[in-house]
């Protein structure tokens, strides 16, 4: 089994039910949640066959879309900012 998607199944992970979340409720517990679920299903996919490599792709783009929401949750206007990983999650 090879998983050659760029996005997980939206009842893994729904990036605007995400993004509704974090403006209601506690940031850290939702992403320590859907952080659960995506690394459950991506470790499910591992034994069912899909290769390591796209799994460690997705997981990659799914961090990157949950940094993206947190930072878009934030007023920067005004400030100069940049966001940098450093590495750890596949990217």
């Amino acid at each position: 089994m090879t998983t050659r998607q760029n996005a997980l199944p939206t009842d893994i992970f729904d990036v605007q039910a995400f993004q509704a979340q974090l403006s209601t409720e506690n940031p850290i517990s939702c992403c320590k949640h859907v952080i659960g679920t995506v690394t459950q299903y991506l470790h499910a996919q591992f034994r069912e066959g899909a290769e390591a490599h796209d799994l460690i792709q997705l997981r990659a783009v799914f961090i990157d879309t949950v940094l993206a929401a947190l930072w878009d949750q934030q007023d920067w206007a005004s400030s100069e900012l940049a966001l940098v990983a450093v590495g750890g999650y596949g990217r």
